[in-house]
């Protein structure tokens, strides 16, 4: 179900003319009552003329009783020693009528569970009747804190029964001809929420005090009052001179102008602490102001995902026939900021890249030499072992002046083609090959992929005021920045931040929503709420598996290049070479192949060949794929 999170900021609220002139107030901390432990559900039994309320002092919740002394003072409490106490049971918010009906939630044992239900019980002079379960009131569901109207008449208590608004509302039942009690019904939206509506408190049969941490305001759970009118429960207003930031429940009068609730705020005894307050004359009369804010998002979740495809670093270049100048596409003219991390994840970017990946690591791998093998195709005059010696020349000369590589870590051959199979592929020898004993300088390149999902995609915002025509002007605001206000937008107010601006405020552990306004008397009001943001990172790239891929036109290099790779944590190996035109593998592939099993089997390593289907190349080698292998590695695990 969702569950809205609603903010009710209030200068002072009032829609009742009856309490225009009235408020809560002189709060204090019942010291004489409470204890280190939860004191909570207080009650004035009629009938006695005495103080009931609930304790866990003793290690679980019981019922305690204590006279009141003065207008500002009880007496010291005792348990109640009556069968009310269940010896082990768990009772708690005891509620009695004026003729001496009395009913209070314990734990009842269900077919599949225990649940708390509703108990009856009476009392007569200062004897208690053994309590029995409420069975016309009962469901296998949380239903607990009942109150009684004075008259025995209504029955007001919170449930999580099916058929609710939210996760646990009030429900109301009446005393039928019969004695029994009607089928309970749901107050509806006019009182519950999405949240939680608890500890009901009927001050008459159209007054009901309660708590709840759906209508939002101060803190957690706060007390409200709805009064009903013409047959409706009017929409609830908060109290707010006794509200906190923390929770507030379990609100009861123990006279015209006296009443007592819990509350875990700061100052008190222990955990949950009774307050005592009275209902005093204000000097001022009340403002009647009242803003809201809401949303249906109660938390924001951010996926940071780092890392993805994996790319095999080419030990190729391939030159322009008859020319031993670098190809424009290796030369970018990086800086000492250069970072394969940063590159774009593409096949034919990665490979213009080669160089500056290659001396980037050389750079961090002082130990590491690198020899580069020149060829030439020989398929004119110029095409000569003397160029396939300056081809390397170039790459060596390349990675002394852009990475300050010492001339003595780049070693450089020049190399005649002699399988004359080849020749027919032109352009496959206007290259240099790198080869090197470091397993670092050829390994995989790993860039930095970094995506961020938010959830949910859109954040959906409402604003309102009652009433309205004393709203002057308001504007919301977002992490401080202004995303609505009344120059264009009338109330009541909804709108969407999309996920493209969302993005944009998710980068810390929060974002405020603030609302402020003004009145019509100039009176300024602010309240920010904040939502959490979650943010969960992950990586995709693996450091179990990589791929290489190794040029065969020297079948045995290959093979020595597989076999170094190998001896650095390796538990398998698989071989993917790619086919011709016909379907079959190069021969010298097919050597490479061969010498690579013989080898690796010497390392007790096992070995899979798997023609691969696609060709996953940079787009200037895909006519020389069948004379590539590709190689996959899987690790164990650290």
């Amino acid at each position: 179900m969702t569950r809205y999170v609603i903010i009710f900021l209030l200068v002072t609220t009032c829609n009742y003319s009856a309490l225009a002139q009235k408020q809560w107030s002189n709060i204090r901390n019942c010291q004489e009552l409470n204890s280190a432990d939860d004191d909570f559900a207080p009650v004035w039994n009629p009938v006695q003329n005495i103080l009931h309320f609930n304790s866990n002092r003793s290690g679980r919740s019981l019922f305690y009783i204590a006279s009141q002394n003065s207008r500002t003072s009880f007496s010291t409490p005792a348990i109640l020693n009556d069968v009310l106490n269940a010896k082990r049971g768990n009772q708690s918010y005891l509620t009695v009528a004026a003729k001496g009906d009395a009913y209070f939630s314990a734990f009842r044992l269900g077919e599949q569970r225990s649940y708390l239900s509703i108990f009856r019980s009476f009392i007569s002079g200062s004897l208690w009747n053994p309590p029995t379960p409420v069975e016309e009131l009962a469901d296998e569901s949380f239903s607990a804190h009942p109150t009684i109207s004075h008259s025995g008449s209504i029955l007001v208590f919170s449930s999580d029964r099916a058929g609710g608004e939210g996760e646990t509302d009030l429900w109301i039942a009446r005393k039928q001809t019969d004695g029994n009690w009607s089928q309970p019904l749901n107050l509806v939206e006019s009182v519950n929420t999405l949240g939680s509506e608890i500890t009901p408190f009927l001050a008459g049969e159209d007054s009901l005090y309660f708590a709840s941490d759906g209508w939002g305001g101060k803190g957690g759970y706060e007390i409200y009052l709805s009064v009903r009118i013409g047959g409706l429960w009017q929409p609830p207003v908060p109290l707010s001179e006794i509200n906190s930031e923390y929770d507030d429940s379990d609100f009861a009068l123990i006279s015209g102008e006296t009443a007592l609730f819990a509350s875990n705020r700061t100052g008190g005894a222990g955990k949950l602490d009774l307050y005592q307050t009275e209902w005093k004359s204000s000097d001022e009369p009340a403002q009647t102001l009242e803003l809201k804010l809401s949303t249906l998002v109660p938390n924001i979740t951010v996926q940071h995902r780092q890392g993805g495809k994996v790319f095999p670093l080419l030990p190729v270049l391939y030159f322009s026939q008859n020319s031993d100048e670098l190809p424009v596409r290796f030369n970018r003219g990086y800086t000492s900021q250069f970072s394969e991390e940063t590159l774009i994840n593409d096949a034919d970017s990665l490979y213009s890249q080669t160089l500056d990946v290659i001396g980037q690591r050389m750079k961090v791998d002082t130990t590491s030499l690198l020899t580069v093998v020149g060829w030439a195709d020989k398929s004119t005059k110029t095409e000569t072992i003397e160029l396939a010696g300056r081809r390397a020349e170039t790459v060596k000369k390349f990675l002394i002046k852009r990475w300050n590589i010492s001339e003595n870590r780049v070693i450089i051959h020049a190399v005649e083609p002699t399988d004359t199979a080849l020749f027919r592929i032109k352009g496959q020898y206007a290259r240099v090959d790198f080869q090197t004993d470091s397993p670092r300088l050829l390994t995989p390149i790993a860039p930095l992929q970094h995506t961020i999902k938010i959830t949910p995609s859109q954040l959906e915002l409402g604003v309102d005021a009652r009433p309205r025509s004393l709203l002057k002007s308001w504007q919301c605001l977002v992490a401080g920045k202004t995303i609505a206000s009344s120059i264009n937008n009338t109330l009541p107010s909804q709108f969407t931040i999309q996920s493209e601006d969302l993005r944009s405020y998710c980068t810390s552990d929060s974002i405020e929503l603030t609302l402020r306004a003004l009145d019509t008397l100039g009176n300024a009001a602010v309240r920010t709420i904040v939502l959490p943001v979650q943010h969960i990172r992950t990586k995709n790239n693996s450091n179990l598996s990589s791929d290489y891929l190794l040029p065969v036109i020297q079948p045995m290099i290959a093979a020595s290049a597989v076999e170094n790779i190998a001896r650095n944590g390796v538990t398998a190996i698989i071989l993917q070479p790619y086919s011709d035109a016909s379907g079959k593998l190069n021969p010298l592939c097919n050597t490479a192949i061969e010498e690579i099993k013989s080898r690796t089997a010497k390392l007790n390593l096992s070995v899979k060949v798997i023609p691969r289907k696609e060709k996953e190349l940079p787009t200037i080698i895909e006519q020389f794929a069948p004379l590539y292998l590709s190689v996959s590695i899987e690790r164990r695990e650290p």
